[in-house]
């Protein structure tokens, strides 16, 4: 279900996984709601897709015979949009903006001197901001 609306969220992709092993996947229908068969009973990861937003990661969920989930999605976003001070491994410089869209000319050659990094052209509720290049990691 969406997290805002309480509405079912329709054509979202479930992934479920088995120690690493993809063992089933179907799409929720147009309610909001999906099933999955021939799955034994047990600890599982499952991943939420959808075209637009990230992916909602759950692990080691416990699914005994005809269990009813009720999951909200999208995830919370966890990239702030100011610049931040440090990079996870601590170094303060080479942080540089992420452009997204469509790049002009004069994009592309930003770009090329390492001055924005280009994020593409498919953008979500839930984007990074920000690139350090010595770590080649989204901030």
């Amino acid at each position: 279900m969406d997290k805002d609306s309480k509405a079912g969220i329709i054509a979202a992709y479930i992934e479920v996984y088995k120690d690493t092993v993809l063992i089933g996947s179907t799409m929720t229908d147009q309610a909001g709601f999906f099933t999955l068969s021939n799955i034994s009973p047990g600890t599982f990861d499952l991943h939420v897709l959808q075209i637009g937003m990230r992916t909602l990661k759950l692990s080691q969920i416990q699914l005994p015979v005809d269990t009813v989930l009720i999951i909200a999605y999208p995830p919370p976003c966890i990239y702030k949009t100011e610049k931040p001070n440090r990079c996870v491994d601590g170094h303060t410089d080479k942080i540089i903006p992420i452009i997204y869209g469509l790049p002009s000319k004069q994009t592309l050659g930003k770009a090329r001197k390492g001055k924005i990094y280009l994020g593409g052209c498919i953008v979500s509720n839930c984007d990074p901001n920000f690139y350090c290049t010595i770590h080649k990691r989204e901030l």
